[in-house]
This record gives C-alpha cells, structure tokens and sequence, in this order.
C-alpha cells in the first residue's frame, strides 16, 4: 500500500477502500487524471477515508455549498466575493488556470466532502476540469451521501463520465470489526451477545456505533449478555437522532412526503398526495428514495414509519395540529376506518367540527379495547356535560377499571331522566356495586329506576326496556329488598338473551345463598352460561360459584372459564381478574392446590400490571388459603396482612373467607380462642347477610370442632345440629360430609368412627378432595384413639396420598406424621419444590440465590428468554410472585437435602 493512504491503528475494517485510494494517488502522480466517487449513508465513515489521504502532493480540500461557485471558490481559497466573467464558459476557463496555478509538489489532489450539497456550477467546473486534464498529474475525491435529497446518479453522472470515475462504497462493518471496535472504545473483550446487539442496533455504522458506545460507557453497561437487552433500547434512540441529522439534507418535497406518511403512517402514495399536495409520482419517487436511503435501518413499513414520525418534531404545535386535522378530513371522505381517522383526532387539542365527535364515538364502539376507552375519554374531556360520552366511557370501562366506571355513573345519575337510559346508568351501577368495595348503589336506587321502567304488562316495552328491567329486577332481588309493586314474581326465563341469563345468575345465588337446593341452584347456573355472558363480568364467576357449590367441579370450570375466553377477545382486566380469583378459589375448595397456585400467581400478575391493583383483595383470601395448604404459614399471615391494608372490593379484610382464613392461622399457632373468635364472627356475617349454605364458607365445622377442643362439647353439638339441618336441605354430597365429619370430629367412640367412616365414603365422591383427605385423616386419628392402628395406618396412608396428589403438602405433612406415630413406614413428604422439572428446580435454586436473569442464563449456558419462561412456570407452580419468595424455599430444600 502507498504511504499516503496508510491505515494506521484508527481505521477498521477499511483495508479494501484504502487501497483503491492509494492506487489512485499512484497514479496521478504518474500523470494519469484520477477520480474517485466515495459513496454511502450518513456515517458509514466517508469522510474518515477522505483524512487517510496524506500531503504526498498539493491537498486541496473542502465541503460542498449549494452557492454558485461557492464549493470551487472554498476549493481553491478564493474570497467567497472572488469576481467571475459572467460568461460561464469564460468562468470555467478562469477557475481552470487558477487550479493549475496551485499545483506545488505533484499531483494535484482536490477532495470534496459532502458533494451531495455541492452547487451545479461547481459541479460542472469538475467534470470541465477532468475533460481537459486527462493527462495531469491530477487526483479528485468527492465523497457523496447516499441518502442525500436527490439520486446520486443524476447529481454526479457528468462529473463521474468525464473522469471515469473508480467508485468506493464502505459498506457496513462485519461481526469482527465491530467486536474490534467494541474492545478498542470499552478496553474490555465483549460476550458474543453484546457484540451482536450492538451490530444490530448500529447496522454496522461505524457512526452509530460509536455514539452508541459512548452511551454504553456513559450508564456504565457491561459488554454481557445483560449489557445486549439495554443496547437495543439505546439503538433506539440513535436511529432518530440519525434521521434528524439527515433532514438537513433533504429537499422540501421530500421533507413533506416523509411528513405526510408519517402522519398518515402509511406509504400509501394516493392518501400520501392527497395530504402532501404532491403528484402522484413524484410521492412514489420519494418513497423510494425514503425506503432506499433516507431512513437508517432496516426494517418493515411499519418500523421504518415510526422511524419516520421523527421529521414531525422540526414542525410547531400549530403546524403539527394542521396537518393531522387535514389527514383526518382525507381519512374521513375517503372512507376509511372510523379507528384510523380517530389516531388523527385524539392528537388535537380541540374537536371544533360537529363530524368529529360523531366519529370519536363511533370508534368507540367499535373497536372494544383500550383504544376505545381513549376515543370515549377525548370525547369526556372536551365536554364535561356530554352524559353520553360518560356512560359510554363508563360501560368501556366496566371491565377495565370499574374503579373509574363508577364516578362516572354515579355522576351521570342525576342527570338522566329518561326511564331506559336512567335504568342502564343504575344497572352499571349496581353490577360494579356487587363486586368492588367502596363502590355502593342503593337498593333504592335501583327501585326507582325499576319503577321507573314499569313492570312490563303493557305492550309497549321494547327490547332494549326488556333488557334493562330485566338486570335490575335481578340486581334488586339479589340485594333483597324492594317493594312489592316493584318486582313481580320470579318468571321460568329460558336464558336466550343476557339480561335473561343475567337474571338466571341472580335467581342461582339466591336459591345457593338460601341453601334451599343445589340441584334448582345448579339448573339456574347451567342455563345462564348457556350463551355469550354480558359485560358487567359477575355472571360467569357466579354461576360457577354455584354450579360448584352444587359438587358440579368440571361444570363450574368450564363456566368460568367463559369469562376468560371472552377476556382473551377483548381487553377485560378486571373481568379476567374476578374470573382467575374464583376459578382459584373453586379449584383450592376441590383440593387441587397447584393448579389454584397457577391462577392466584396470573391475578397477581393482573394486580401488579394494572393502575387500580393496590385497591384490590379479591385474589388474597384465596392466596392465603393456598399458601396455608402449601404449608408457607409466614408468607400465608403476610397476604392477609396485606389485604388489611389495601382499599377493599368485593371482599374486605372482616368479610367470611378472610375471617375463615384469619381463623385458619390461629389455629395453627394454637391460638384456639382468637381462631374461634374469628369463625363464629364469620357465622354472624352470613346470619346478617342471611347465608344459610353449608358449604358456602363452613365456619360451622370450624367453629364446631373448636369448641369441641375447648371442651365445649354442648355449643360445638348446636352448631352440628345446625350445620346437619343445612345439609339436608342443600342436598350435595359435601355437605352432606361435611356435616357428617363435623359430627365425628365432636363425638367419640363408635359413634364417631361410624360417622367419619361414612364422611370418607361420601366425600370421596366428591369434587372436594382435601375434605376427603381431612376425613381420612380424621378418622385414622379415632382409629388409634380406638387402639386400631392397622386401620389407622390405612387411612393416614391415603390421606397422604391424596393430599401429595393434589398440592395439600400441610396436611399431608400432617397425615405422615400421625402415620408414622401409628408404626407406619413412609418416606418424607416430598417438598413441593419437586413439582418442578429438572430444569426449572436448577433455575429457581440459583435465583434464590440473589442471582439475576443473565447470571443465571450464563451459568446454565442458556438464552435469557429460557431463563424467563421457566421462571415463570416456578412462580405459578410453587404459588409465589418473585425470586424473593423462592428463597425460603430453596434454603429448605437445600438444608433438608444437606442434613
């Protein structure tokens, strides 16, 4: 290579170019005419090849000036005011001599950065140049932008046909040069991830790349794996830093295309025209030029648009509204989706045209998600007064965030007066009311509005009046009170539309809450899910509830999972948050606790993701449940700890499950007084509630079998009694073993080995497994009181089993203990942590170290994204919520394992 165009140690990757330059310098000075074109985007390192170019002859250099004759003026070190003849030709001639003038030490070399700015005059003085000194000693460098305003085959064709021009184009660097780069600027050797990530996010840019290395070295990232995820974040922000430094290069028309389809965010050449006021074809030239060069990176329309809406930060507030104000008129007259044209008005600050809020509402309705919440919200915020605006938002919202559906609605209901709609502004109401605490709608209310709408007889009442009378007189029966004028007699609905099976919920939990049938409660339940569920989210949830207090498990399931079908086609949060909680609390009542694990851990998810989750308790009750089945007392105490202080919803911290669940710990700290305290204050809600279900939540048998502890052999035989007359009228199999159990638990003798032989046999045709593993339990406890503790061994022995089976490892821990006492052989209960695969047990172990997701993928040899999947899978196995729950886990585990 000659010495004038040595590489040097700060050049990469450009070995190739650099000889091209040095032949070319060789030759001039031979006396050949030379040109060079170097061509490329913005800082693929143009102008780094034009420095190597040393002063082994007369080194003229400048940058082009779109002045006529500014570029050659700068050239040759003329005064910008330099006299020319007028006469072009003439002026050619001039600029000629005094060229030739200047060469000092052959050859002459003229280097021209930024040739894409040049002026033609100049331009033309080059091409004139090179015709008429083919055979000097003469070298021109012009270095080009390919991703300036125009083709740079039209811009240099004549310069590049006279001096039969050599082209140069550095292309992008490769995976080693970029590593080289990467060591050179960081002084430390970077992981392959690293390198990759940075490759990606520069393209190879040598530009890019440093300016995102000297991000990288400003936040103190590492050249790791963890280091990759935060250069992709990085490189985002340096792609629209490159297209701001671009615009300068680009011409007006270009600059209102890319305005244009960035507004539109749309390459759609005829909406693109229509905005732009551009023809057609000059619109699909710019395109073409935009795809080709002007926007760094690659990518998908959809990616370089986004790039793109960077040319709308040059534009003021003014202009910017203007232009999406005109892409909503085209939008609009062109017929396109009502949402497409909304994008364009939720940007303005005012709706002043009378179409606009028509088609915000429009877009509203139509679309079904948290877009329409936007459109319904802009439509709120413009005019407070709308009442429409706000019941619409309200019913977007009921399903969303019902915390912010109920102002809305309570502040719209006495401004409505019109029957139909007053109904379904109470109706929303009422529905939030019954499952958000803090939230109330008056029983009378609801009345009025009933009343309001009249009973129906005459045959006047439309479909939509059908509709709504039908939900309150549901919501108004399931509150228990109302004038007799107001409610009619309960009618036989067939559940063909969702008001009908709206009501068939309502009549379900009334007859359940009554505890007058399971079988009349369960036809009740079957019918509502037997069609779409309304929007309002109780109704699924609470025929499920019904259909499995009924022993009808696989029914309830699938009916609750309606509602989390329905959420996964529309963005229902809260309604998949109420569905998730009682699918848990259904699963947990049958026994199976590692599936009740994996719901409660995707509601926490739900909880932590959304705004209103520190306002709810739905999910903790259960969670503390399944926790205490897992055996995690501590973290069990801790959820209930929780729930006291969070702002309540349909559940608070006194109500029945989490009185249940408060009497549960209690008990397992010996504290029998404060763990009856807790139940019989339970029994007084429902008796205040007039819950007469046995196994709505069985405070009774706890009570019972408490009180029996306490000696109080006559209060605890009352409430067997009681809990038995329940029983019978319910008419289930568990609670018929329930009551059977509870009347074991108090007695002794035959009559309490008879009583919990036959609560094992009923129970164990029950969904209810972890009451037949407690009955089984139970009765291998009177078995060796009895002095049989072959028999016993029997039944401890399937208590253990059924409690391993299903995710109960307190009790099972329990049965295995007594089991043992009994003379009976069996291995320690497994740890739960043995739910996990190999791989994810390796995973969690590490984690419960205090190790980070990348440490832990570089430990194992696997991808982050392995690491985060199975993850995932042990928080919702093990019941847990982040690493820092596995950590008493895995440290038991590992002592067990140990000792």
């Amino acid at each position: 290579m000659s010495r004038h165009t040595e590489a040097g140690p700060g050049l990469i990757g450009r070995s190739g170019e650099l000889a091209v330059l040095a032949a070319s310098v060789d030759g001039a000075r031979a006396g050949s005419a030379r040109l060079v074109i170097v061509r490329g985007p913005s800082g693929i390192g143009k102008t780094a090849l034009l420095d190597r170019i040393s002063d082994g002859g007369t080194v003229l250099r400048a940058s082009g000036d779109p002045a006529p004759y500014a570029t050659v003026r700068k050239l040759l070190g003329l005064d910008p005011e330099y006299p020319l003849p007028d006469d072009e030709y003439l002026a050619l001639q001039a600029l000629h001599r005094l060229a030739l003038a200047r060469i000092g030490v052959a050859p002459l070399v003229l280097v021209l950065d930024n040739a894409d700015s040049c002026d033609d005059k100049s331009l033309r003085w080059f091409e004139f140049l090179l015709r008429r000194g083919a055979d000097l000693p003469l070298l021109v460098v012009l270095a080009e932008c390919s991703d300036g305003p125009v083709p740079y085959d039209r811009r240099l064709a004549g310069v590049a046909a006279a001096g039969r021009a050599k082209v140069i184009e550095p292309g992008p660097f490769g995976h080693d040069d970029v590593a080289d780069v990467i060591r050179r600027q960081l002084r430390r050797s970077p992981a392959p991830d690293f390198t990759l990530a940075c490759a990606k996010a520069s393209e190879g840019n040598p530009r890019f790349l440093l300016r995102l290395l000297a991000a990288v070295r400003e936040e103190g990232v590492r050249p790791d794996k963890a280091g990759a995820a935060r250069v992709a974040e990085l490189g985002a922000g340096l792609v629209r830093v490159a297209v701001r430094e671009r615009l300068v290069h680009w011409s007006e028309p270009l600059r209102q295309v890319a305005r244009a389809a960035a507004v539109l965010q749309a390459f759609d050449a005829e909406l693109v025209s229509s905005l732009s006021g551009l023809p057609i074809p000059a619109v699909v030239a710019a395109f073409s030029l935009l795809k080709g060069h002007a926007i760094p990176g690659a990518g998908d329309d959809e990616c370089q648009l986004d790039i793109l809406s960077t040319v709308l930060d040059e534009l003021g507030e003014a202009e910017r509204s203007e232009l999406r104000r005109r892409a909503a008129r085209i939008l609009n007259d062109a017929g396109e989706p009502a949402e497409r044209v909304a994008e364009q008005l939720l940007a303005l600050d005012s709706l002043d045209e009378p179409w606009m809020r028509g088609l915000l509402a429009r877009a509203g309705r139509a679309t079904g998600n948290r877009f329409a919440l936007r459109c319904l919200a802009r439509l709120v915020e413009t005019d407070p007064g709308d009442v429409g605006a706000r019941v619409e938002l309200a019913q977007a919202l009921v399903e969303v965030d019902p915390w912010r559906a109920a102002p809305l609605l309570e502040e719209a209901l006495p401004q409505v007066s019109e029957p139909h709609a007053r109904a379904v502004v109470a109706e929303l109401l009422g529905a939030i009311s019954l499952t958000v605490r803090g939230v109330w709608a008056p029983t009378v209310v609801l009345s009025e509005a009933l009343a309001a709408l009249g009973t129906g007889g005459g045959g006047a009442e439309t479909a939509d009046e059908f509709e709504a009378r039908v939900r309150l007189e549901a919501l108004v029966r399931l509150r228990g009170t109302a004038a007799s004028a107001v409610l009619r007699e309960p009618q036989a609905r067939p559940g063909d539309t969702p008001a009908e099976r709206q009501a068939l919920v309502a009549q379900a939990l009334i007859t359940t809450m009554r505890g007058t049938s399971a079988t009349i409660a369960a036809d009740f339940a079957r019918r509502a899910l037997s069609g779409p569920q309304p929007k309002t989210g109780w109704t699924a949830s609470g025929a499920a509830t019904v259909l499995f207090l009924a022993d009808e498990f696989d029914e309830a399931i699938t009916g609750v999972g309606k509602a989390l079908l329905g959420g996964e086609r529309r963005d229902a949060p809260w309604t998949d948050l109420l569905a998730l909680s009682t699918r848990a609390w259904i699963l947990a009542g049958a026994g199976e606790i590692t599936d009740a694990a994996i719901d409660i851990a995707d509601a926490a998810e739900i909880v932590e993701r959304e705004p209103w989750g520190p306002k709810t308790t739905l999910h903790l009750a259960t969670h503390a449940l399944v926790l205490s089945n897992l055996g995690d007392i501590d973290r069990a105490e801790a959820v209930l700890d929780q729930a006291a202080t969070a702002a309540g919803d349909g559940l608070s911290p006194d109500d029945h499950y989490f009185l249940l669940a408060k009497s549960a710990m209690a008990w397992h700290h010996q504290d029998f007084d404060s763990a009856l305290a807790h139940a019989l204050r339970c029994g007084e809600l429902l008796d205040e509630a007039k819950i007469s279900n046995p196994v709505y939540a069985p405070w009774w048998l706890h009570a019972a079998s408490l009180l029996a502890r306490l000696g109080r052999s006559g209060e605890a035989a009352g409430l067997v009694e009681r809990g038995e007359e329940m029983a019978a009228a319910w008419g289930t199999g568990r609670a018929k073993g329930l009551a059977l159990m509870a009347k074991g638990t108090i007695t002794r003798g035959p009559r309490a080995l008879d009583a919990l032989t036959e609560a094992a046999e009923v129970l164990a045709g029950t969904p209810a497994k972890s009451d037949h593993a407690r009955a089984e339990a139970l009765l291998g406890m009177a078995l060796l009181r009895a002095d049989d503790a072959v028999a016993a061994r029997e039944h401890l022995r399937r208590s253990v089993d059924l409690s391993v089976r299903h995710g109960g490892w307190a009790s099972a821990t329990t049965a295995r203990a007594l089991l043992v006492s009994a003379g009976g052989r069996m291995s320690r209960v497994t740890d739960r942590v043995d739910l996990l695969t190999g791989r994810e047990q390796k995973v969690a172990g590490i984690a419960a170290r205090g190790a980070s997701n990348s440490e832990i993928a570089d430990t194992l040899s696997v991808t982050l994204r392995t690491v985060e999947v199975h993850l995932t899978s042990v928080y919702r196995k093990l019941g847990v919520v982040n690493r820092a729950d596995l950590a008493p886990l895995f440290g038991a585990a590992t002592a067990s394992a140990e000792g």
